[in-house]
């Protein structure tokens, strides 16, 4: 979902967006930005494998630019999301 974000998740926590990237990395190790990109990602190989296309899949999952998901995705991972799909 493109509208999730740090800040309205931590909103909705009834927190602010620095105690709530703090708590998250103490206790996850990660932060929630981080979080909620691999969370992207891992939805994104079941667009890829239906044949949608790189870019539209990054639209799909809330990724604002189509490279963005790409660094993402390789990040998590460790191939691009092109390489992911390859039969």
């Amino acid at each position: 979902d493109g509208q999730l974000s740090v800040n309205r998740v931590a909103k909705y926590a009834g927190t602010t967006q620095s105690n709530l990237i703090k708590l998250f990395k103490t206790y996850a190790d990660i932060t929630p930005g981080e979080y909620m990109g691999k969370l992207r990602c891992e939805k994104s190989k079941t667009f890829l494998e239906n044949g949608l296309s790189v870019m539209e899949t990054s639209e799909q999952v809330g990724f604002f630019s189509c490279s963005g998901y790409i660094r993402t995705f390789k990040r998590f991972m460790g191939i691009t999301p092109g390489e992911w799909n390859i039969d």
